[in-house]
């Protein structure tokens, strides 16, 4: 483990930069995220970046707090396979250490489901406002929110929706 966290912080400190698609700067990041007590992840992902906006896909492993209503045996509080689909919008373009944020974080698993398997997962909704502090090649999101539990996208199940906070970090190796 000292190995792995040792090539992670040379590869975040490398002179690597990042490519173009799309017309936004493609980063790598590790990182991970804590929903107050409902959830926590941590991923390896792929950040698009333009002036206002952000796109974040990532995969990795998570764990919740609630059970599937669909799979009564799912284990809680158990880390399994998770992916996080993610957009940040920035409404003022600035460059400084600290930016307002406008967060939406849809948290499951694309390997669970159709064509896969036939097992459902928990999935989730994060919609938030509040700051991301940039600091050389690392990023901390803080913010106040509602997370919704059993969500299609924007379709979550009855009385499922919480106040939460969240905490995301992430540490760009590829930037």
């Amino acid at each position: 483990m000292k190995k792995l966290i040792t090539i992670v912080l040379l590869l975040m400190v490398s002179e690597a930069h990042s490519a173009e698609i799309f017309g936004a700067e493609l980063s790598a990041y590790v990182g991970g995220q804590k929903v107050t007590d409902a959830s926590e992840s941590v991923q390896i992902g792929l950040t698009l970046k333009w002036p206002y906006v952000e796109v974040d896909m990532s995969h990795g492993i998570q764990r919740v707090s609630w059970r599937v209503e669909q799979e009564p045996t799912w284990e809680m509080d158990e880390w399994q396979s998770g992916s996080a689909f993610g957009i940040r919008g920035y409404p003022f373009r600035n460059a400084t250490t600290i930016r307002p944020l406008i967060t939406w974080v849809h948290l499951s698993d694309i390997t669970r489901g159709v064509p896969f398997n036939d097992k459902e997962e928990p999935t989730s909704d994060y919609f938030g406002i509040g700051v991301t502090f940039v600091w050389k090649r690392f990023e901390l999101d803080v913010s106040t929110g509602v997370l919704g539990r059993e969500c299609a996208m924007f379709r979550c199940s009855a009385n499922s929706r919480t106040s939460e906070s969240q905490i995301q970090l992430r540490g760009y190796f590829w930037k």
